[in-house]
């Protein structure tokens, strides 16, 4: 029998300080060094003025903009790794069993849908890695929720009881909502010309006049980007290198909230009412965003929203065991959080990290700026020389005699204007300084060439100039640019095993805790009636990020490719490979080229239908007796046609020799007609008239020979009534 977990009683007041506590000491809520660093890379990325560029008066004031092409140089190439493929990740079987394998292509194919097409797969990792290159440590996040919607009011009139009842059962069980109940104003009349006895018995139905509001339950999946300001994370964070999330005692987010959303979301009313309301955000990469858009973090005189922390952590709470919970406080951390509420969570909080550059045993690495953030700055200065002796070399200092020449006039020179002076050469001297900045920008250009091995892409991954082409073998180019690629492609690797697999984690987490809304959600999604075993779902199942490493050197990998599809087929008959292997082969050929849908190119030998299977190889000795038999049929049958072609010729014959019988007989009875015709004629004539008599005669005999045997029967008949009739003697005498 199982031992029933008594919950104890929570101090609310006490939970809420501990959190508190322990969240004011993390990243993200303390002053640290991480929050500069932050805003000091999204000042470098914006291109904003240098420390110190106040004082500077009459000077350049320029940035250098290497470091944000290479943020965006970054973003690009690696959003094409990863958007290559048509199928991002795989889930790989535990087990070789069929119930196994079908749930990791379930799996599979929903999580997929997921990332590419509900929550624009390109948008998602935009946004997630360019925070990651300017800041060092980007966060995604996955949320599923249920929300309730309401249709525009509608009227409905003419409601009997009947449908009351059935309204109240629906508003009951949360359907609908009625906003407006009321008599209808036209009810039902009695017929004209009723009889009062028979209309005092007749009982009318009330009907009624409703404004309703249907609801409904809409389950979706979000996968959203944090600002880096609003992560919170303890000190002690680092890379999870099992799950690919993140190791820490203390995870979470902040964010502001209006009162009535929280309030929607099932927070007790009376707690969220104490929550003081929110303030502007002062952290320094805040103020760096709001600084762009002219926008303020807070809420100014609104005072309906609020401060909210979402905290992931393992404490006790419930009963004596530690446990995974989210707790969520409100207000300020330091002057009494308001506690609003907690619940059991999974092991897998959700925060996937994107870290470009990892530091070992750190959560937080480098940014772009921690890799080439003082060649920047070395580079802005050194344009700034050129820049500012250009100005000198083209506007000179101008020496002027004020006691000829109008001091005033000489202050506002331009093209065409007017010196007052005394003197014809107007008393103005110019000090000309040379022009030495040209010297200089090779060494800048050759600084700013070097920053592609500190980042992995630039100008030398992108293209290759012409005059590299002179000096250089297409191999070299080759070798160059692979060897250049290396530290993208470690980027790539980095990130897909990490941050990017344990997204598909969260993603699986957060659907199998809420199988039964998940359900609907995903049939829906898929438009598929095949049943998904959400409850059967692991997170903890292998992932594989199926990116195209080799989608930067396209030609090198086809080539490659292409010499191992002809081995394939080659080898094919042999039995080395099959037509699943040959698929493969071209699927990775067309993603490479740039098209991730390749369904439309090739089919899939797994998705066909099998083949029938092939009959045995036929027995030697059933074919030579086939052979026998087919060969006394063949005699068999010429026998049948020579017979039948010699009774044809004794036919024929047997025709010719009728025809000339006939014949014979037609020329003799032509003769005879020629010579005999006259007095055959008369010899017919006379026997047709000797035929006529005769039929006269005998036709006068037979009528003779009838009367004769009517009189006698009729004498017979006479005699029969003059005899009297003898009695008949009884039966039986």
């Amino acid at each position: 029998m199982a031992k029933e977990i008594k919950k104890k009683a929570v101090d609310e007041t006490a939970l809420a300080n501990r959190i508190a506590k322990m969240a004011s000491e993390a990243v993200g809520v303390s002053a640290t060094n991480i929050a500069n660093k932050q805003q000091e890379a999204e000042r470098r990325y914006l291109r904003k003025p240098l420390d110190g560029d106040d004082a500077i008066k009459g000077r350049s004031k320029f940035v250098s903009g290497e470091l944000t092409s290479q943020v965006d140089w970054l973003t690009g190439v690696t959003v094409k790794v990863f958007d290559t493929q048509r199928e991002p990740v795989s889930f790989l079987a535990m087990t070789a069993s069929q119930h196994d394998v079908a749930l990791a292509n379930q799996m599979t194919k929903v999580v997929n849908n997921l990332l590419r097409q509900r929550n624009k797969h390109t948008v998602l990792l935009h946004e997630w890695l360019k925070n990651g290159f300017v800041t060092g440590t980007s966060i995604a996040t996955v949320r599923f929720v249920v929300c309730e919607e309401e249709t525009l009011p509608r009227l409905v009139r003419g409601v009997t009881e009947d449908k009351l009842a059935q309204i109240k059962a629906q508003e009951d069980a949360g359907k609908l909502v009625v906003e407006e109940f009321s008599e209808s104003e036209e009810q039902p009349q009695l017929p004209p010309g009723l009889p009062p006895e028979a209309a005092a018995l007749v009982q009318l139905p009330k009907v009624y006049d409703m404004k309703i509001r249907y609801k409904s339950k809409r389950p979706d999946l979000y996968i959203e980007n944090l600002p880096p300001e609003d992560f919170i994370v303890s000190k002690d964070a680092r890379l999870d290198q099992k799950t690919g999330g993140i190791s820490a005692k203390l995870q979470g987010h902040k964010r502001i909230i209006s009162r009535y959303d929280l309030i929607e979301m099932g927070f007790d009313e009376a707690k969220v009412k104490k929550i003081p309301s929110a303030s502007d955000n002062n952290s320094g990469i805040a103020n760096e965003r709001s600084e762009v858009t002219d926008y303020q973090q807070g809420v100014g005189d609104v005072t309906d929203d609020v401060q909210v922390y979402e905290i992931y952590t393992k404490t006790v709470i419930d009963d004596a065991k530690p446990r995974h919970y989210r707790i969520t406080l409100g207000g300020d951390l330091d002057n009494g959080a308001v506690y609003l509420g907690h619940e059991e969570v999974s092991k897998f909080y959700p925060y996937a990290p994107f870290v470009p550059y990892p530091v070992p045993n750190r959560l937080f690495g480098q940014s772009i700026v921690d890799r080439i953030g003082h060649e920047q700055k070395y580079i802005t200065q050194g344009y700034r020389g050129v820049l500012d002796n250009l100005a000198a070399h083209s506007n000179p200092i101008k020496i002027v005699n004020p006691e000829i020449t109008n001091i005033e006039d000489v202050l506002n020179l331009y093209p065409g204007a007017t010196v007052r002076s005394s003197d014809p050469s107007g008393g103005i001297t110019y000090n000309q300084q040379q022009f030495t900045g040209g010297n200089a920008l090779s060494v800048l250009e050759n600084i700013s060439g070097k920053l592609d091995f500190s980042t992995g892409v630039g100008p030398s991954v992108i293209g290759i100039d012409a005059s590299d082409l002179q000096n250089s073998t297409a191999t070299a180019a080759t070798q160059r640019n692979n060897s250049t690629q290396t530290l993208i492609e470690l980027i790539c690797r980095v990130f897909a095993e990490s941050g990017y697999a344990y997204l598909v984690k969260l993603v699986v987490d957060v659907l199998s805790n809420n199988s039964e809304d998940a359900q609907e959600y995903i049939q829906r999604l898929t438009d598929g009636f095949e049943p998904i075993l959400i409850d059967a779902w692991d997170a903890d199942m292998d992932v594989v990020a199926n990116v195209a490493f080799g989608v930067m050197n396209k030609d090198a990998n086809l080539a490659s490719l292409g010499a191992i599809l002809g081995q394939q087929t080659q080898f094919q008959q042999m039995g080395l490979a099959g037509p699943m292997q040959i698929h493969n082969t071209l699927v990775k050929m067309t993603e490479i080229a740039g098209h991730p849908n390749t369904d439309d190119f090739f089919l899939d030998p797994a998705k066909q239908p099998p083949k029938p299977p092939q009959a045995p190889p036929p027995d030697p000795v059933m074919i030579q007796a086939q052979v026998a038999q087919q060969q006394l049929q063949l005699e068999a049958e010429n026998a049948k046609r020579k017979h039948e072609l010699d009774l044809l010729k004794l036919k024929v014959e047997d025709d010719r020799e009728r025809d000339k019988m006939a014949q014979d007989k037609y020329i003799a009875e032509a003769e005879i007609e020629g010579k005999y015709g006259a007095q055959v004629q008369i010899a017919r004539i006379n026997a047709e008239q000797a035929a006529a008599r005769s039929d006269v005669d005998m036709a006068m005999q037979q009528q003779d020979a009838q009367a004769q045997a009517m009189g006698h029967l009729a004498q017979m008949a006479q005699q029969g009534q003059q005899q009297p009739q003898q009695p008949t003697p009884p039966q039986g005498a």
